[in-house]
């Protein structure tokens, strides 16, 4: 040996693969993962190699590892739990009487829309009992007025009561007033 050679500092690969408990092949993996600290060719920093395999460790028990989606068993879990929740509470409100069985609901909707469809669209007839002074224009846009609303709520649009529609005049009150 050399005058000038100094002793090789660090562990070697086999030494930490001892340490750990673990194949030589498992301790280059944690190298390339910079798990494990090299110091050199063939040399590991056993102290600091050991604190980031203790946290690596730690951080994969407490499922922050970065692992694969795929095989995230902590992941897995949790939406198992939650879907399990879920059922729970279904059945639950099922065996209280709290639910309602879907054919049944669009049933008695379907009625009560129906029937709504109808008085909005008997709404003109009714106005000019009501009022029969109104002129066949005045019936037409009211009647379309109707229709339109009808429309809006069918497509999701909901109800508009902005300005009137373009040729339908709001009346003016007995006492020439502007309406509130």
């Amino acid at each position: 040996m050399a005058k000038d050679a100094k002793p090789a500092e660090g562990a070697t690969s086999s030494q930490l693969a001892e340490l750990f408990d673990c194949t030589v092949r498992q301790v280059e993996i944690y190298a390339k993962d910079k798990i494990v600290v090299r110091k050199g060719r063939g040399r590991y920093d056993a102290a600091m190699s050991t604190r980031n395999l203790v946290r690596h460790l730690r951080q994969q028990a407490a499922g922050r590892a970065g692992v694969d989606p795929e095989t995230d068993t902590a992941s897995a879990n949790r939406e198992r739990a939650q879907e399990q929740t879920l059922l729970t509470r279904t059945k639950r409100l099922l065996l209280e009487g709290k639910t309602a069985d879907v054919t049944e609901v669009r049933r008695v909707w379907s009625a009560v829309i129906v029937g709504f469809r109808q008085m909005v669209l008997g709404l003109p007839g009714t106005i000019n009992a009501v009022v029969p002074t109104l002129t066949v224009h005045d019936r037409r846009q009211i009647e379309a007025a109707c229709r339109d609303l009808l429309k809006d709520s069918a497509l999701g649009r909901g109800f508009d009561f902005g300005p009137p529609a373009e040729g339908l005049t709001q009346p003016e009150n007995d006492h020439g007033d502007e309406q509130g």
